[in-house]
């Protein structure tokens, strides 16, 4: 499914007036592009707010029993509301009131009366500002996670900050071709290609869960040690998960979760950790796993000696239908040069 055929979002508007009048016109202002909910003082608010996040609040500076200024101290007070953005309504001409809103937190301030183009220009105006400010959070929060992670996997194996980059690498290669041959082009218009290369870095998160003489033995691991080397996947979406519950939910850490938890699956089925098989296996997951299997082979390892390319690539083929997705095997050929650069970077 494309990013058109996915369902619009409206954006949730509660007003906050005593006056019947103002509320009845707004309401009707806003609802042709909004959800408008409608609340006759402070109190009638919160009650809302218990069942309720709005993507916005109009709140007149004259509410009865708890006027607009309590009330937006209360909202910018509480980590669950501080984040809403605030449109204050004011009376013509009261400077004091307008500097007074700006200064307890509010977004923007709209003067009483009000034409509606006016006012449905402040609404839209608001809600972009907040989007954006949301975004710049996200790239935050995703750098944030992403240096914590990574740098605490190299600091118990150095070999993975080489793999991590790398694996992004060639990630981007085949994400390009894949779009530039019309391959899987429905689910990857939906991605945000600059997130997916970001979250494919927390792909071996899990593995900082390991013990050392599993993560840094210099043999082959026995088949008991094997079984927990396989937790990695799991121990990945669990540490995601954690980080998620943390956090404004977004498509990065869901993003992160998928190649985590899913890089080892193999087309046939009988990878792990869940077993999917074919297209039940995440795009995500299926790209990973041969970017992920072809930097194992042509990057030195404790355990194993570095392939030559071109063996790689016959390995790469003879997984094709069993490990790997075969349309994606295909794709592989087709950019197996540029994979070669990216691998001596």
């Amino acid at each position: 499914m494309g990013p058109m055929d996915a369902k619009i979002k409206r954006a949730k508007i509660v007003w906050v007036d005593d006056d019947e009048t103002n509320l009845s016109i707004g309401k009707e202002a806003l609802s042709e592009r909004y959800d408008v909910l409608v609340a006759r003082g402070g109190e009638e608010l919160f009650e809302i707010l218990e069942s309720v996040m709005p993507d916005i609040i109009l709140l007149d500076a004259d509410t009865p029993r708890v006027n607009g200024y309590d009330v937006i101290q209360k909202l910018k007070s509480d980590d669950r509301t501080a984040y809403i953005p605030v449109l204050f309504v004011t009376a013509a001409g009261d400077i004091d009131s307008e500097f007074e809103c700006f200064s307890l937190g509010a977004t923007d301030c709209i003067a009483k009366p009000f034409s509606l183009p006016k006012l449905r220009r402040r609404v839209e105006t608001c809600l972009a500002c907040a989007a954006a400010a949301r975004d710049r959070e996200e790239l935050q929060l995703q750098s944030d996670i992403i240096k914590l992670l990574a740098d605490m996997a190299e600091f118990r194996n150095v070999v993975l900050g080489g793999h991590i980059d790398r694996t992004e690498q060639y990630l981007d290669i085949l994400i390009s071709e894949l779009l530039r041959q019309g391959v899987y082009s429905d689910e990857i218009a939906a991605w945000d290609t600059e997130t997916i290369l970001r979250a494919s870095k927390l792909h071996d998160v899990g593995k900082s869960a390991l013990r050392d003489a599993i993560l840094l033995k210099p043999g082959k691991l026995t088949p008991e040690e094997f079984q927990e080397m396989e937790k990695h996947t799991t121990y990945g979406v669990m540490i995601l998960e954690k980080i998620e519950k943390e956090s404004k939910p977004g498509s990065f850490i869901h993003h992160a979760k998928t190649f985590a938890g899913t890089h080892h699956e193999k087309w046939d089925g009988s990878g792990y950790p869940q077993g999917l098989a074919g297209s039940a296996i995440p795009l995500e997951g299926r790209l990973m796993a041969i970017a992920d299997v072809y930097d194992a082979l042509v990057s030195e390892r404790a355990y194993k000696a570095v392939f030559p390319h071109d063996e790689a690539v016959l390995i790469i083929e003879e997984g094709r239908g069993n490990h790997f997705d075969p349309v994606l095997v295909d794709t592989f050929f087709s950019v197996a040069d540029r994979m070669e650069k990216a691998s001596r970077r």
